[in-house]
């Protein structure tokens, strides 16, 4: 028998955050510990404290006599009853929780880590430091940077750009060229507006950043833009990233319809349901996607396209 308890945690930054078209002065974290006999498996997941909630009321009788080797099938048992509830949104984060939860209690009881479970790759996982909030003075931008880059060797970062919903384009550039003094020409660069830009603005900021050698843009537009997306990814010579706000796997194929040869993050939702292989089938084609140590494969076959898209996802 697994028993879930859930609680939820609202921890105060240490000053004002913000990115181009949110601002917040605290995260809450809602924690989810599935129990059974003999162990206690922990998963969590960022999002309204009603989460919590949401996982005793509807996913807590689901999941109570499902074996404890077997998280898929629960997966499928919570998936079925959310369904008047909604999938997307806070639904999808309680289910992401508890599946979290009993991959851990699974691996747990067998006193295995996740990795050796599905089987590994490799021993290794690139890994990004990601912040640069738009509320950053100078300061704090270069004390952030240089600690990741150079306290602690790592070679990748992220910063928020698009602030104030696009209206600060200079500003944002200015940080983009601080954050490149800081981390050196050898570190890759990466720029999340969260939806902050238009299309056409994207393509412009980009332009004028194209010295500063950005490896990927993350939502330049809204992920539910579809079109403005293809638009900047065929504009641009950076990657193109979206998708941290889908919930589903129909979420992630019909982007990568739109978008085939676009970076895309794994949907919100999208937790392991199996070490091998899931597959989504539909009148536009079949995505496969497969879970490994380096993150997501997506392979999409349309048959219109004489060949296929193939996008790796770096997940940290």
């Amino acid at each position: 028998m697994i028993r879930l308890v859930a609680s939820a945690y609202t921890i105060p930054t240490d000053a004002p955050e913000a990115d181009g078209t949110l601002e917040w002065t605290s995260t809450t974290l809602v924690l989810v510990e599935a129990s059974s006999e003999e162990s206690v498996g922990i998963g969590w997941t960022y999002g309204p404290a009603v989460i919590a909630g949401t996982v005793t009321a509807l996913l807590e009788p689901e999941v109570r006599d499902v074996d404890v080797m077997d998280p898929p099938a629960a997966h499928e048992r919570m998936c079925r009853a959310i369904r008047n509830a909604g999938r997307p949104g806070i639904c999808s984060m309680a289910v992401s929780a508890v599946d979290c939860a009993l991959w851990d209690l699974k691996v747990r009881q067998l006193d295995l880590p996740l990795h050796r479970l599905f089987g590994a790759v490799q021993d290794r996982v690139p890994v990004y430091g990601s912040g640069g909030f738009t509320t950053y003075d100078t300061v704090r931008m270069r004390e952030q940077f240089g600690h990741w880059t150079g306290d602690q060797g790592i070679p990748r970062v992220k910063i928020k750009i698009g602030e104030a919903w696009g209206s600060r384009e200079s500003r944002d550039l200015e940080r983009l060229r601080l954050a490149r003094d800081v981390t050196g020409a050898d570190a890759e660069l990466y720029a999340d507006a969260n939806g902050g830009y238009s299309a056409k603005q994207a393509i412009r900021v980009a332009a004028a950043a194209a010295d500063l050698d950005i490896r990927w843009l993350e939502e330049p537009v809204s992920s539910d833009d579809l079109p403005g997306l293809l638009t900047v990814r065929n504009a641009v010579r950076c990657e193109v990233a979206a998708g941290e706000y889908g919930y589903d796997l129909p979420s992630g194929s019909t982007a990568l319809c739109c978008c085939p040869r676009s970076a895309r993050k794994p949907p919100a939702g999208l937790r392991p349901r199996a070490p091998a292989r899931m597959r989504a089938e539909g009148h536009h084609g079949t995505l496969d996607i497969e879970d490994s140590p380096r993150g997501a494969r997506f392979v999409l076959r349309l048959p219109l396209l004489q060949d296929q898209a193939l996008i790796r996802v770096r997940e940290t």
